[in-house]
């Protein structure tokens, strides 16, 4: 376990704001992994009511892509500009990682996403963040909508090297199977000699 303890700055203004905290480690073969979790910080009371919605990401696959859809939902009593900034461990990539979210007359937005996956390994799962930023009577408000991501099977990824442990495996069975079959034959002229 580890735990740390900072200070805020005191001049922060009033609002929800958002704290990304990202961790960064590896495995015991080397391999690097981010882990990346949220906090809220509210300054004063909290504006007002959140914008909800959903995250939804298909299966990614092993340095591929997929496709995410973010769905909001804007509650009654919002106004004004809002943006979307998604957040997510640094091996995952969005083109546009920040964008403006233009809300249709019944306060719904709908944003489609390219994800890519540079270096996660199959069978992860990590947490994705749409950290929706806009404000309530001119006060910052932050909301946050989570998805999860979950790599699927490797995509198989060949080098030289293998090319040449593959032969020479061939070449092994090869020869095993030459000496079976010349046993065999010395076997059978034995037998029908005698």
């Amino acid at each position: 376990k580890q735990t740390w303890s900072f200070r805020l700055a005191d001049a922060a203004p009033p609002g929800l704001h958002v704290i990304v905290l990202r961790c960064s480690y590896q495995d015991d073969n080397g391999h690097p992994f981010e882990v990346v979790s949220l906090a809220e910080a509210p300054v004063g009371p909290i504006p007002g009511p959140r914008i909800t919605g959903n995250l939804v990401i298909g299966r990614v696959p092993a340095r591929g892509k997929t496709k995410a859809r973010l769905s909001l939902k804007l509650p009654a009593g919002r106004t004004g500009p809002t943006e979307v900034e998604m957040v997510m461990p640094n091996a995952l990539r969005i083109d546009q990682p920040r964008q403006p979210v233009t809300f249709d007359r019944n306060g719904r937005a709908s944003i489609e996403l390219d994800v890519s996956n540079a270096d996660l390994l199959p069978g992860t799962s990590v947490n994705v963040f749409a950290l929706v930023h806009g404000t309530v009577g001119g006060v910052a408000q932050t909301d946050v909508i989570r998805g999860l991501a979950t790599v699927g099977p490797a995509t198989p990824l060949l080098v030289p090297a293998d090319y040449y442990r593959a032969a020479l495996a061939l070449l092994g069975v090869q020869l095993l199977l030459e000496a079976w079959a010349a046993w065999r034959a010395r076997r059978h002229a034995a037998s029908s000699c005698g």
